[in-house]
């Protein structure tokens, strides 16, 4: 081979090795940029998740207190009615009672 030639092989080969040298610094920094992004995009993720999972905890709560609250309302009024009926039957028992003591008493008296 001419030294002609083998300054350009020589030229080319540097070239290359240039080149490849250039690839890797760019792969590099790709990789890091991609490392950047992922990390990121998790980061985002885990907010918003956070955020979505801490809103739907909430929501729950609330209405779980408002299905105690409505149910408390709903024992009451039916506490209060049975008490309602259970004196309402007491006192026609009682009236009762004491219209058969008087039914009595007149027939006694008159008989």
């Amino acid at each position: 081979m001419a030294k002609s030639e083998i300054a350009k092989l020589a030229e080319t080969i540097a070239w290359f090795e240039d080149s490849l040298k250039k690839l890797n610094e760019e792969s590099k920094e790709l990789s890091s940029d991609l490392v950047q992004l992922a990390d990121s995009l998790g980061r985002e993720i885990r907010q918003t998740s956070k955020f979505l999972s801490d809103e739907s905890v909430k929501k729950l709560e609330e209405a779980y207190k408002e299905s105690v609250k409505k149910l408390e309302e709903a024992y009451k009024e039916k506490e209060k009615e049975e008490l309602e009926n259970s004196e309402k039957m007491g006192k026609e028992n009682y009236d009762k009672a004491v219209k058969e003591v008087f039914d009595q008493i007149k027939k006694i008296v008159s008989g």
